[in-house]
């Protein structure tokens, strides 16, 4: 299954998580150079790296971004009914549980 992620900037440049700005710069003309990646991919990666706040999520996100397409495209429907195919119910134990977290705020308000 493709998940159709864009590419690391970081494998796209050849460039570590720790590269400056100006070690990302030269990086971004070698690989125009090579030509491995399409000219549109290297300067998004480059655009993603210089940018700090892009930055933190390419770091951050990209080890969990397979699991979450991966989990976008599941379909959990069959857990609407069990394994008889009857139409799965609530909880008896969390009827009233509204009325109750209700109640608890009132009586809050009121000792304030």
């Amino acid at each position: 299954m493709s998940l159709d992620l864009p590419p690391d900037p970081y494998e796209v440049l050849g460039v570590n998580p720790g590269a400056s700005n100006a070690e990302i710069g030269a990086a971004m003309a070698r690989a125009m150079k090579a030509r491995q990646f399409d000219a549109r991919v290297i300067a998004e990666a480059q655009r993603t790296l210089l940018d700090p706040d892009r930055r933190l999520l390419a770091d951050f996100m990209r080890p969990v971004l397979p699991e979450v397409h991966r989990w976008k495209r599941v379909d959990l429907s069959g857990l609407e009914r069990d394994d008889t195919g009857e139409a799965l119910t609530e909880l008896p134990a969390l009827d009233g549980l509204e009325d109750a977290i209700r109640e608890l705020e009132a009586l809050l308000d009121e000792s304030r």
